[in-house]
């Protein structure tokens, strides 16, 4: 049979136990736990800051890798500091449980408003004293861990801010022709504007200009089976080769988005610490978000890219090994502000 003092100290453990897992659960549910938050390598990315430096000024990036370096730092401190909050309010209550089994009291007539050091009270038998401990450590915890908190969303806010890292042979001034293919012509060089305004209407300029603005289309007749066409024949070549075709939705919670993040490192490219991913930038990539009451964790938007979605199917599920790899190719509607960003690149 297990001794009264025992008892209590199983159950007190037990009842952390089990308050970390409400914790942890209502945590998730507010949005705040892990789960579906952006995903990013602090460790790497500040054994790499340098690397990261040259990267945002060869992209002309806002992004500041030394803030995110210091914010991270900070936060760690924070995280390192509520823990330790965490492991004195665990010990406090012990010794409350301890004393009220050995039948102690308000010993020393010591005064309930004076401040406690953790050895003294884990040293105390003052049960009046001790509850006032325990009620200033969880009140300190609660500030902490607001705090916390708002150092996480500061530091995911400041590295969303970062590029893609850029393959070391990504040319930087002019481009670098791979490859040629085909004969030359004498004739004078037209863009694709100019291409598909020659097709005897087959791309519509004028009247989707009317619907949704300059430099958007009607694909029609012949051109909108040629693009079905050319789906499919994309389709059916990647399925002969073992990839599952899937149709994704056209909206994703908001957080399945900014969830969808992953550092593309040059230890990928050097077939070590792979990390590999998305992360589009600037304008042209602009998220369309969706107007509606739902609260911060249920907002939708409108996908830029399949691969959002389809990352979406195994949210906060752990993959065995065998059944990897998982190979799916899909075809969806992706929503960026491409037709703005051709006016500054055209040719």
């Amino acid at each position: 049979m297990l001794s009264p003092l025992r008892l209590v100290r199983r159950l007190t453990a037990a009842l952390h136990r089990h308050t970390s897992t409400v914790a942890a659960a209502a945590a998730a549910a507010a949005g705040t736990g892990t789960g579906l938050k952006g995903h990013f390598d602090f460790k790497h990315l500040k054994a790499t800051a340098a690397e990261m430096e040259q990267v945002i000024a060869k992209r002309q990036c806002d992004g500041d890798v030394h803030e995110v370096v210091r914010l991270y730092d900070a936060f760690r401190d924070q995280a390192f500091e509520v823990d330790r909050m965490r492991s004195w309010r665990g010990k406090v209550a012990q010794r409350i449980a301890e004393v009220q089994v050995q039948g102690g009291g308000a010993g020393g007539g010591g005064s309930t408003t004076t401040p406690m050091s953790i050895e003294d009270a884990l040293a105390s038998s003052d049960l009046a004293q001790l509850n006032e401990h325990g009620k200033r450590i969880k009140q300190a915890l609660v500030d902490m861990e607001e705090e916390l908190t708002r150092a996480s969303e500061r530091l995911n806010t400041a590295a969303l801010k970062l590029p893609n890292r850029l393959h070391p042979d990504v040319p930087l001034d002019k481009p670098v022709v791979v490859y040629t293919g085909g004969t030359k012509t004498s004739e004078a060089a037209r863009d694709h504007m100019a291409i598909a305004s020659s097709l005897g209407g087959l791309v519509d300029f004028e009247n989707a200009a009317k619907v949704t603005g300059s430099g958007y289309y009607y694909l029609t007749g012949a051109a909108a089976l040629l693009e079905l066409a050319l789906v499919q024949y994309a389709m059916n070549r990647a399925v002969a080769r073992g990839f599952q075709p899937v149709l994704t939705p056209d909206l994703v919670y908001r957080r399945v988005a900014e969830g969808y993040r992953f550092e593309f490192s040059l230890g990928f490219l050097n077939k070590c610490n792979p990390r590999a991913g998305y992360q589009p930038r600037g304008e042209a990539s602009q998220v369309y978000n969706i107007e509606g009451k739902e609260d911060e964790t249920n907002k939708l938007c409108l996908v830029g890219t399949a691969e959002i979605p389809l990352a979406g199917m195994y949210v906060d599920q752990i993959l065995a090994p065998e059944v990897l790899p998982i190979r799916m190719v899909a075809f969806s509607h992706c929503f960026r502000r491409e037709v703005v960003w051709m006016q500054y690149i055209k040719c």
